[in-house]
């Protein structure tokens, strides 16, 4: 399932790019439209209609669909996506959700802001909102949670910051982001 939609996320960044720029029309009473509000074209999910055939609340498997949109766009990055239970971030219960994973090397990402800073700043100004309580940065990755109607997306994100001890060390240049999303409400 995770290779069906790696293709779908393929074929949806490469039809992202040919289309119009132009900011899609809403419906009356579609209060969210994830993909449109984080600034991606408009157009079918690529991967939401498959997720919320999984059991995947509709508002969370948008959300996912939007993270795998904006990691697509990375540089070097291969995407995963799929259905995958999401825990609280409060750790009470377990809820159907989805997992949108980005691996690469930091080395083709030199020079460029972070996915993670990407993806918070689209969806940011897509109005979500970060709960400051499950934010934590080092040296060697980065976590903190979106928040929106009811719909949450822990992202979590790793790599080798190094080893101050011995400046020898030459950590490797791989990564890996891991967003989960779900609804509270759904």
């Amino acid at each position: 399932m995770m290779r069906g939609v790696l293709v779908c996320l393929a074929a949806a960044a490469l039809m992202a790019s040919c289309r119009s720029e132009r900011a899609p029309q809403r419906e009356p009473g579609e209060e969210l439209d994830f993909a449109a509000e984080a600034g991606m074209a408009g157009g079918p999910p690529a991967i939401a209609a498959e997720l919320t055939t999984a059991g995947v609340d509709s508002l969370a498997a948008r959300a996912c669909d939007s993270v795998a949109v904006i990691f697509a766009a990375t540089p070097g990055g291969l995407v995963e996506a799929g259905s995958d239970p999401v825990s609280d971030p409060d750790g009470e219960f377990d809820l159907p959700g989805c997992l949108v994973s980005l691996h690469g090397s930091l080395d083709a990402i030199a020079g460029a802001q972070r996915p993670d800073v990407i993806l918070g700043a689209r969806f940011e100004a897509a109005r979500w909102l970060y709960d400051d309580r499950f934010s934590a940065d080092g040296p060697d990755g980065t976590s903190f949670v979106l928040i929106k109607n009811g719909v949450f997306c822990i992202v979590e994100g790793r790599w080798d910051g190094g080893d101050d001890a011995d400046p020898r060390y030459i950590p490797p240049p791989d990564y890996v982001f891991e967003v989960r999303c779900a609804n509270r409400n759904g």
